[in-house]
Order: C-alpha cells, then structure tokens, then sequence
C-alpha cells in the first residue's frame, strides 16, 4: 500500500472500533507511523485548525503540511483513494457518497452504545459524539428487529418456547419500558441505556447464528440447544451489568434485567 506522508488522523482511543480501524491504516502502511494520534491528546495549535464540534463527530483527517482537514467519510477516502484510486473516485460519486456518510453517521453516533469504551480520564479532552435522537432511534429500531429474528430462528431448536418473529419482537420492544422503571436519569440517560441494552440483544442472537448454521447440516439435540441459550445467556448478563457500570446505573438495573429474562421464559413455556 502507498503511504500517505504527513497526514493525522485523530481518533477516539476510547472506542475500540476506532482504535481498531485506524490502527488498521498504520498497521498496512497507508498512514505513516505518525499517521494517527489520540483526540484526547491533542496540542493547542491543532484545536485551533480543526472544528472540535465536528471532530467528535466525524474523524478528522489533518495535512501536517497545509493543515487542511477533511472529516468523516471523505477522511476515510482520501487514505483509501491514496493507496486505492477507484475506490475514491467511487466513493465521491453523488448517491454513492450520500449512503456513506449516512452509514458513517448511523454507526458513529451510536458508537457508544454499539461498543462503550472506558470512562475518559479527567481533565482530558473527551470524544464523545453528539446525541442525535433520529439515528439513535433508527439503531434501536434495528437491532430489535434483527435480534428478534435472528433469536425466533434459534428458537426453532429448543423443545419449548418456539415462536416467530412478530413474538420476538414484542418480547425484546416489552424489555425497554420494563427496564425503564428502575433507571435513573433524564430521557437522554434512558435512550443511552436502551441503545446498550438492545445491543446487548443482538450480541446474543448473533452468538446463537452458528448453532442455527449448524442445525442446517445436522440435527442438534434439544438439550445441546437449551445448554448454548443458558450459555449465551450467561455471558450477556456480565456484559449486561458491564455497561451499567459504565452509564452509572445502580446495581439493581441488571436485577431488573434478569427478571424480565426469567417473566420472557414462562411466557413461552
């Protein structure tokens, strides 16, 4: 890959999935090794080049050597398009550049509730994007509804609880208003919460797609079944209480969460 000389990328380090990508672009030599640097490290003289406000937004894309600053997708193209000249030019194409900086947007105005990183270090500059109500619904919206479906084929497997996606559903919509009574906090706090907790949702059925993958080759045991659900189950329950311990919520929140777990399984029972 060519290299892209003297360009900055800045980057949340409290976001895996950011530190993940950008990590990516050094370690394949499209960015030098001073290719990307940590928001929270920034120097006064580039908090004076580059939009704060738009930057925990979009990531910002510094030329050392002009200090221009591209944000977003079009950061993203231009080391792409360095190494990788159609990819660019494709990218920039009206319709094609709309869908990706709606993509963009989707994915990192939810990144915190997609995957919440540690709490930032005081008196550090803080990455934390904007709270845009319209994506955060549109997340909620989608992860519910692919969690239901994904969790209605697996239950296809167990000896009991069988149900489409229309139950599943309503099961996982019932959880965010039955969560609802023991949070703490304004509507923000709340919508920031259910981001998690639907999150936490689709971890779980996507954890159960190879046992349903599986069952298309060979017949897997009921019991085989319920064993992965109670495994899986497990797992969600500490990631569960991880995140509440992340946004601040008492302890009784993944109580809550673990009822509503047990009421769902003696309503399909």
């Amino acid at each position: 890959m060519k290299t892209l000389p003297k360009h900055t990328l800045l980057y949340d380090d409290e976001c895996p999935l950011c530190t993940l990508y950008s990590g990516a672009f050094v370690a394949t030599g499209m960015l030098d090794p001073e290719g990307r640097k940590p928001f929270c490290q920034l120097e006064e003289n580039e908090t004076q080049v580059i939009d704060l406000g738009r930057a925990v937004n979009e990531i910002a894309l510094i030329d050392r050597g002009s200090g221009a600053v591209l944000y977003g997708v079009d950061s993203i193209l231009r080391i792409l398009g360095h190494s990788l000249p159609l990819i660019e030019r494709v990218g920039r194409f009206g319709p094609v550049h709309f869908l990706l900086q709606k993509a963009y947007s989707f994915i990192s105005f939810n990144r915190k509730v997609i995957v919440p990183g540690a709490t930032p270090k005081a008196g550090t500059l803080e990455c934390v994007p904007s709270f845009h109500v319209g994506y955060r619904l549109a997340y909620m919206v989608i992860a519910a509804s692919l969690a239901a479906l994904l969790l209605a084929r697996f239950s296809e497997l167990l000896p009991v609880g069988r149900h489409g996606w229309g139950i599943g559903l309503l099961l996982v919509a019932a959880q965010v208003p039955f969560q609802w009574v023991a949070l703490r906090g304004d509507w923000r706090t709340r919508l920031n919460y259910t981001g998690n907790l639907l999150t936490v949702s689709l971890m779980g059925s996507l954890m159960l797609v190879p046992f349903g993958l599986v069952a298309l080759f060979v017949a897997v045991p009921p019991l085989v079944a319920v064993a992965a659900f109670a495994s899986v189950a497990t797992v969600l329950f500490f990631e569960h209480r991880r995140r509440v311990r992340l946004l601040g919520q008492p302890w009784w929140v993944s109580a809550t969460w673990v009822v509503y777990r047990l009421l769902m399984g003696l309503f399909l029972v």
